[in-house]
């Protein structure tokens, strides 16, 4: 169809239930095609079966494993995937090994769905616009 913007798929692993809840109906409302996790376990099971998400969000307090641990295992699998970390304490992806510094951003908690939206379509919109070589 002439016309068709295909809606941007994202993936969101936080083991907040109401939080989950509260962003996937926000987000999908926004335009957005989402997918929810609960755990880092459910999440690796996902994304060795489905990578054609447009980004992917990590909280990096996880029941089952590290945040950081699990942004390594899903940038070991998808070396290309924009990842955005969420966390209530303060973090900054310079802290992370250089060779993983790149296409990872960082929101603190709390936000709100608004500000989550705009800041997943600046990333979106950045990364779009970067070509790789």
């Amino acid at each position: 169809m002439v016309g068709t913007v295909s809606k941007k798929r994202l993936l969101i692993i936080d083991d907040e239930a109401a939080l989950l809840f509260l962003l996937d109906r926000f987000l999908t409302r926004t335009g957005f095609h989402v997918h929810t996790c609960p755990n880092a376990h459910a999440s690796l099971d996902l994304l060795r079966n489905v990578t054609d998400f447009d980004l992917v969000l990590v909280d990096l307090t996880l029941p089952d494993r590290d945040g950081v641990e699990l942004f390594i295992e899903i940038r070991g699998m998808l070396p290309l995937m924009p990842v955005l970390l969420c966390s209530g304490y303060p973090f900054d992806t310079d802290s992370l090994p250089l060779p993983l510094r790149g296409r990872v951003w960082f929101i603190q908690k709390p936000f709100s769905p608004r500000s989550l939206s705009q800041v997943i379509d600046e990333i979106l919109d950045q990364d779009s616009t970067k070509s790789i070589l």
